[in-house]
């Protein structure tokens, strides 16, 4: 479901810190989506492509659009802010590898990209 989707994800961001990033960690990271196809989970980018080519079809409405876009982002949301805390928060797994100051760097080093860029980038996620 949309819960599972955004725990998958948030696995997958965790495998890809714990081993420090670099093609290990991307390759890695596609196990986090493997579990979003297999299990038929949500992730609100791809409800964002199917739903704007739904739309521009005339196959549902704005407002549904909206409801499940609202719905999609904020149960991804919940399912990752659940795996942070109790694998990452809760069980120290990255301060047990010494991985939590690369975490930090990540993290700020994505809080400071544009929007022009983040926006870019979620829609090329789009088409993986």
């Amino acid at each position: 479901g949309v819960l599972g989707a955004g725990i998958y994800i948030a696995m997958a961001g965790q495998i890809f810190l714990s081993v420090g990033g670099g093609v290990l960690g991307a390759g890695l990271f596609s196990a986090g989506l493997l579990g979003v196809v297999l299990t038929s989970g949500e992730l609100f980018t791809g409800d964002a492509l199917v739903f704007v080519a739904a739309l521009l079809g005339g196959r549902v409405k704005a407002s549904s659009v909206a409801r499940n876009w609202t719905v999609s982002w904020c149960v991804n949301f919940v399912g990752c802010l659940a795996w942070a805390f109790v694998i990452g928060y809760a069980s120290d797994a990255l301060q047990d590898l010494g991985k939590a100051e690369y975490a930090v760097a990540v993290a700020e080093k994505k809080a400071g990209q544009t929007f022009l860029g983040t926006f870019l980038k979620g829609i090329a996620a789009n088409f993986m």
